[in-house]
């Protein structure tokens, strides 16, 4: 079953993700909610619409639909098969760890010391 609930305060998002097997998101225009990182963190797996968007972001870390056939069978392999569904999850959990705290930090850092390594050396070649 799929439950369109609307916009959820935030005190009962732990509620709802509790409640949810995975993450439906039919959408054919998105930037990177944060829906998703919330999902990943609940280690739900991810049925997203294809889009050009997700593919350099979720990398092959998410199951991709086209349409409402795709959708549908996704959905029901990922309720008959735990193999699969757990693969899924698994895949969840590791974009769960690319997208922490601690590593996107690192990211940012690293970024603007090559930003400030960058400026410094026009400086010295200025002189």
């Amino acid at each position: 079953n799929v439950r369109f609930i609307g916009i959820i305060d935030r005190k009962h998002m732990n509620e709802v993700y509790n409640a949810a097997d995975v993450l439906f998101m039919p959408s054919h225009n998105e930037m990177f909610p944060m829906t998703i990182l919330e999902a990943v963190n609940t280690r739900k797996p991810l049925v997203i619409r294809s889009l050009e968007l997700y593919e350099d972001i979720l990398f092959d870390k998410y199951v991709r639909c086209a349409d409402v056939k795709e959708f549908n069978a996704e959905i029901r392999k990922l309720k008959d098969d735990k193999q699969y569904f757990e693969q899924s999850a698994a895949r969840s959990e590791q974009l769960s760890t690319y997208y922490s705290k601690d590593y996107v930090l690192n990211l940012w850092e690293k970024f603007y010391q090559e930003i400030l390594q960058r400026e410094q050396g026009y400086e010295n070649e200025e002189r």
